[in-house]
């Protein structure tokens, strides 16, 4: 007659029988895995969940924050503020002026040109860019002249049949200074007027 053989059990010297759930008596080895397994899921989902809010959090406490550190710098310190944009302006006009640079994709160049030019109104609760059309207007008219002039004292020196040294003088140094007041007409009246078509033309794209 053949024997029987036991079942095969892993627990080392017991059968089957004596396997009862995670635990083989004798030597005791209990391991829940599957319950530690969804416990550690359940802790896991909680830690992230409770991250994700705390992100969330700090991410709308950045949205009323200037962009950077210079940007804080300038709303609290005056003096950094001046020499950044080139104006003295109350607390609440730095602010308008930040948040309204960083809208309209404005450099700091820009600013400095604008508040030279007088072209910068603030009110109470925003920052506009004004260029009437006549603004513009004087602006080449003072270009067209200057322009004229320069090529009247072209059109003298070049009718005289000897020019002296001093002749030549005055006429360069007459020439340098149209050029540079129609470089500071252009500064004043027309770049201004180039800065607010920009401006104007990225809010019409932004608002598509």
């Amino acid at each position: 007659m053949r024997r029987r053989r036991r079942p095969y059990s892993r627990c080392s010297g017991f059968s089957m029988k004596e396997k009862s759930g995670d635990v083989c008596h004798g030597n005791v080895l209990n391991f829940p895995v599957a319950r530690s397994m969804r416990e550690s899921g359940q802790e896991n989902r909680s830690v992230e969940s409770e991250f994700l809010k705390v992100l969330n959090d700090a991410l709308n406490d950045l949205d009323d924050l200037p962009e950077n550190d210079l940007d804080r710098k300038s709303l609290e310190c005056e003096e950094t503020f001046r020499a950044r944009f080139g104006i003295d302006a109350p607390r609440r006009w730095r602010r308008l002026l930040i948040e309204y640079k960083h809208s309209a994709d404005l450099t700091d160049r820009e600013i400095r040109h604008l508040v030279r030019a007088g072209r910068l109104t603030f009110s109470a609760h925003s920052v506009v860019i004004s260029v009437p059309l006549g603004f513009v207007i004087v602006g080449w008219l003072q270009m067209a002249s200057l322009s004229l002039m320069a090529v009247w004292a072209v059109h003298v020196l070049d009718g005289l049949s000897r020019i002296s040294v001093r002749q030549y003088v005055v006429g360069a140094m007459f020439l340098l200074a149209c050029a540079s007041l129609a470089w500071h007409a252009f500064r004043i009246y027309l770049l201004p007027r180039q800065i607010w078509r920009r401006v104007v033309a990225s809010a019409s794209i932004d608002s598509r």
